[in-house]
């Protein structure tokens, strides 16, 4: 009755809980479609382009031209942007482009207002980097000329000056949050997942997916950190240029050894020779490409080609492996993998085609991005579903340990739970246990005679006395039909004596609880240097012994409480 009251109470709370949740849902919808206010967004301003054509100046040559105009020129080479500012209809008095490892010189009517690269120091190498550059003009920019001179640091690499845009510096910088808050958010997020599964991974029981998790989660932080860091969203934060673009580089060269060690953990691929060789050949590009920067031979961004080509090679060889295993009709194993790597390495190999044909550009790693949430939706959706497998395995092992040690009927450790503690007690040095065997007088009657339900219920009774008849029950154990054996080293032969007691009172109940008295017949031995095993034995032999002198006792009581026997030979029924 309890049961079915509760299940209608829930009923009825969920219920109301649903009709809440609706009747909110239609009074946002409401008031979101009807309602009317001034935008006060902190991102309400607006920033616009400088667009039409610029002169552009380049080794004694001019032309008029939009960006980024006709010229590609090389390395330390100068070129100068210039054009008049028109109104375009915005506030502010902020200029912002993007330099892409170039030199960067503002001018405002001839006169220097901004500079970006000049001034900077590494420990290695003096390039510059990739950053936004925001320039602030006087309030008075309006029909004044602007110019801008970019010097290439390299042959090829460096871009070229793309869009140019005015407006309020909070226009400005909101603009480049827009541009990089989908980046940053999936990226985070995948970051922030992946640190949570790396200390998950600690709880794992098996090995290989501990390391292959360990794996996919270095992977990530490595990958994703390099995506935020190339979409430009560090200096939201943070802006030291120089440094934050050689941790970007560092981080891409580890991408292809990360990136191989996690599919070297599947089987499938465990014993390939080919990915073997090709993690050692991007750990030593690794290794080659640092002292390369370090001595100042090359620079990050010349050395990229070796890292390009070991990804096109991990995807050549996973397609391969893919197409072979189909054309000989063989399960595909890890499925998973296969997708997931062929997405990335594919998506990859476009951004790289993009490189170095279709030049440097704001966003090097468009298309990686895409391959990436593809990457990391497969195999973080694999991972979640293995974690669950692991924790449904672990709890049937629970459930199969608690069957094999546990009596199902009194809930008291088993034979086999016994036994593993004896075995554990016989390796032990030294006297201390005390063995304690109770033994249930005459279930056999009982059930003969009140049925086996009842029997049960005695058993049942007899482990909640012998538990509570115990300060500490945790060495009780049922180690037959009717009997039970406690084995305690923080009882002594008084304290066994005073269990007897508070055990007899406790039994004393029985007949009010079953209908039926009970009794229990106890024997204790404290362990010697002879061990747990004769211990147990004289326990057991003197719990025999109690049992019989219960049971000669007993008998003399039925005897005593029978009738005297009437003699009535010779005398006749009268109705006879």
């Amino acid at each position: 009755m309890k049961k079915k009251r509760a299940g209608s109470d829930r009923s009825c709370r969920s219920a109301v809980m649903y009709f809440v949740m609706a009747f909110s849902f239609c009074l946002f919808l409401w008031i979101f479609i009807t309602g009317k206010a001034p935008d006060v967004r902190f991102d309400s301003e607006q920033s616009a382009a400088v667009t039409g054509e610029w002169k552009i100046e380049y080794q004694g040559q001019e032309v008029q031209s939009e960006l980024p105009g006709p010229f590609s020129p090389q390395k330390e080479e100068l070129i100068r942007y210039s054009t008049e500012l028109g109104d375009y209809g915005i506030k502010g008095n902020s200029v912002m482009l993007r330099a892409v490892h170039q030199y960067v010189r503002i001018y405002l009517e001839g006169e220097l207002i901004e500079e970006f690269g000049y001034n900077q120091e590494t420990p290695f190498g003096n390039a510059p980097y990739n950053a936004w550059v925001i320039a602030r003009l006087p309030e008075n920019w309006q029909g004044k000329t602007l110019s801008i001179e970019t010097v290439k640091y390299y042959n090829g690499l460096s871009g070229q000056l793309g869009r140019v845009y005015i407006g309020t510096k909070n226009a400005l910088v909101f603009q480049v949050i827009h541009e990089c808050m989908p980046t940053l958010i999936f990226n985070s997020a995948i970051i922030l997942a992946a640190l949570l599964l790396l200390i998950y991974s600690f709880s794992f029981q098996k090995k290989y997916i501990t390391y292959q998790l360990r794996c996919l989660c270095i992977f990530s932080l490595v990958t994703c950190m390099w995506l935020i860091l190339e979409s430009g969203g560090y200096q939201i934060l943070w802006g030291k240029a120089p440094l934050v673009s050689n941790a970007l580089f560092l981080l891409f060269y580890l991408i292809p050894p990360a990136c191989i060690q996690f599919i070297l953990t599947y089987e499938s691929f465990s014993e390939d020779r080919w990915m073997n060789l090709l993690f050692w050949l991007a750990n030593l590009n690794f290794i080659v490409v640092s002292i390369l920067q370090i001595t100042g031979i090359s620079d990050f961004i010349e050395s990229l080609i070796g890292a390009h080509v070991i990804l096109l090679l991990v995807m050549a060889e996973l397609l391969f492996r893919f197409i072979m295993r189909i054309l000989r009709r063989d399960p595909v194993k890890d499925i998973q993998l296969m997708a997931a790597c062929l997405s990335f390495a594919l998506f990859a190999c476009l951004d790289i085609v993009r490189f170095y044909v279709g030049g440097t550009d704001i966003s090097s790693a468009y298309f990686s991005q895409i391959g990436v949430v593809i990457f990391f939706s497969v195999l973080i959706y694999y991972a979640v579903r293995q974690l669950v497998l692991e924790r449904d395995e672990g709890m049937k092992r629970e459930l199969l340990e608690h069957m094999a040690y546990t009596d199902m009927l009194t809930e008291l450790p088993n034979r086999n739970a016994f036994e593993k503690q004896m075995a554990l007690l016989r390796g032990e040095s030294g006297p201390g246990t005390m063995v304690v065997v109770a033994d249930l007088n005459e279930l056999k009657r009982i059930n003969d005679q009140w049925g086996h339900q009842k029997g049960d219920a005695a058993l049942i009774f007899v482990a909640a006395a012998l538990k509570s008849s115990l300060e500490d029950c945790s060495g009780l154990y049922r180690i037959g039909g009717d009997e039970f054996c406690i084995l305690s080293d923080r009882i002594s032969g008084k304290e066994a004596k005073a269990f007897e007691e508070r055990l007899e009172e406790k039994l004393g109940e029985a007949e009010n609880e079953l209908g039926f008295p009970v009794s229990v017949a106890v024997g204790w031995a404290e362990e010697d240097e002879c061990g747990i095993d004769l211990a147990f034995r004289r326990a057991d032999f003197t719990m025999y012994e109690k049992k019989q002198q219960m049971k000669r006792k007993r008998k003399q009581e039925e005897l005593r409480s029978e009738p005297p026997e009437c003699d009535c030979g010779g005398i006749k029924n009268e109705t006879e």
